[in-house]
Order: C-alpha cells, then sequence, then structure tokens
C-alpha cells in the first residue's frame, strides 16, 4: 500500500479493457502493491465475445439498482443477469444509433443512461429507448462521460462541449462559458454540488452555483488529458491523467506513477469501495 501525506492508504488495480471479468479476493483485504505477485485474487469467471459479449473491449460498466449488470463496448450495449448476456445494438431497429458506448451511469428513475462516440445519448427505461442528438439539442453527438448529480442532472461530456440534462431540457456550455477546454474526458458530481471536469488541454474545471471554476493541475504537463476523476471520503479530488495519478486537495498536488508502485501511468477508471480503497 502507498500513503501520501497523510492522505488516504490506496491499493492499486489494472483497468482491464480487454475482457469482462469478475474478481473476488481470497484474503477479504487488499494485499501490498508489492506483494501483487502473492495469489491474492481469484477470477470466478472471463466472459468474452464467445460467451455472449458483443465484443472484448469494454469501455463502461456499471450495475443499476435492479441487480443486472450493464456493459459497453465497442460493439454494443451487453446487459449481464450473471449467467447470460443479452445484447443491444445498431442492428435492431429502434434501440441505439451508435455501437461505441463510452459511458453509462443510472438516472433517479431507474432509467440507464447510454453516452456513444457518435450517436449521442441514448435513455433506456422500461425496455424504451429514447436517443438525444444535436437534432434535439445536445452539444455534441460524441459523448466521452456521464455523471449524475444531486438533483438528478445527467451531465454529458463530449468532443465539443458539456451539456446538461434536466426535466427534459437540454443545457450547453463551452470554453465562452468559461469551460478549460471543449474537448471533455472525465466527469464527476460530488455532494457538495460540484461537478468536475478533466479536459483534453489537462486543465480542470469546477461548476459550481451556475459557474466556472478553472486551474491547472501542478506538475501535470501541459495538453495531457484527464481521463478520469473521483472525489473520495476525505475530500481529496483524485485525477486519472496519461501522465500518473494526482491526489488534489487545499492547493496541493500529489502525483503517482510507475516509480511508486503505480501498474501504469495511463489511469483510465477510478472508483473507491464501502472500505474506503481506492481502485485504479
Amino acid at each position: 500500500m502507498m500513503e501520501g501525506s497523510g492522505m488516504m492508504k490506496y491499493t492499486l488495480m489494472r483497468y482491464v479493457r480487454l475482457s469482462f471479468c469478475i474478481l473476488m479476493l481470497a484474503s477479504g483485504q487488499c494485499q501490498p502493491l508489492e506483494q501483487r505477485t502473492d495469489p491474492a485474487w481469484h477470477i470466478l469467471g472471463v466472459w468474452r465475445q464467445p460467451q455472449g459479449l458483443p465484443q472484448n473491449s469494454v469501455l463502461a460498466i456499471v450495475q443499476t439498482s435492479d441487480g443486472y449488470i450493464w456493459a459497453g463496448t465497442r460493439g454494443g450495449l451487453a446487459r449481464f443477469d450473471g449467467m447470460h448476456f443479452t445484447t443491444f445494438d445498431t442492428s435492431q431497429k429502434g434501440q441505439l444509433k451508435e455501437n461505441e458506448i463510452w459511458a453509462l451511469v443510472e438516472g433517479n428513475d431507474s432509467s440507464l443512461w447510454v453516452g456513444t462516440y457518435g450517436g449521442g445519448l441514448t435513455r433506456l427505461k422500461d425496455g424504451k429507448f429514447t436517443t438525444y442528438t444535436t437534432e434535439n439539442g445536445l452539444v455534441d453527438n460524441f459523448v466521452t462521460s456521464l455523471s449524475k448529480d444531486n438533483t438528478g442532472a445527467i451531465w454529458i461530456g463530449t468532443n465539443n462541449g458539456l451539456s446538461r440534462f434536466q426535466d427534459g431540457r437540454i443545457t450547453n456550455y463551452t470554453t465562452k462559458d468559461g469551460l478549460a477546454d471543449n474537448y471533455v474526458w472525465a466527469l464527476y458530481c460530488d455532494r457538495d454540488d460540484n461537478v468536475w471536469i478533466g479536459t483534453n488541454n489537462g486543465r480542470l474545471s469546477r461548476f459550481h452555483d451556475g459557474r466556472f471554476y478553472s486551474r491547472a493541475v501542478e506538475g501535470l504537463k501541459p495538453y495531457t488529458p484527464i481521463r478520469s476523476l473521483y472525489r473520495d471520503r476525505d475530500q481529496v479530488l483524485w485525477a486519472g491523467t496519461g501522465d500518473g495519478l494526482f491526489a488534489l486537495k487545499d492547493g496541493a498536488a500529489i502525483r503517482y506513477t510507475t516509480k511508486d508502485g503505480l501498474f501504469s501511468n495511463m489511469v483510465f477508471r477510478l472508483y473507491q469501495d464501502p472500505g474506503g480503497t481506492l481502485w485504479i
């Protein structure tokens, strides 16, 4: 395990893109990184195309309140019930307008929101698909990230700006409104009503009370994309980038790389489990 200046301890997990794996800890606790060769993990199952996954590159995963696990791939959307996959894609009329899925989030009404790369934003509710594109007011059809705020609004990061969907209305934001860059890679809505936005030029934006506040990340090379964001229970904002992992709090920044034990300097996803462990 690693510890940075009194910040929370965390362990590291490699981000898996090419297969959809379910893992569990045999010992009931995480092992220190330097002991990662110790077989603490057991693979319960590996599912790929032969087992029903539409495509092997899994870009987004979410478990909805009804227990289903949803996987967004480059070849469509898959719903997993623990035994079997059900696939939704462009070959089926009235479903998706694009098979490449980059982001998934569940709405307050148990709807599933699907961000596609080229086909806009799709809402799935009670078996019905509804798609929103630039024709409906979305800022761009290439959706890269999704997050839900405390009011239930869905925030949509795209290649060409940021959108917010609430009560059937879409509001768009770009650099003209104070956004650090129009290419949005990462979104995170925290419990303090902040919307954190990671952009392609390496700058971080925060939207609060109708205004954007933008800043550079100390130690991050300019124009290095911020690909993932997570604010933990200790109010540390973690930023996963193409040049390591950054912990941001009270104006200070700490950078972690492979020299500190990180498996790779390319960080795609972040998650904190109920026990306080940060997964990368």
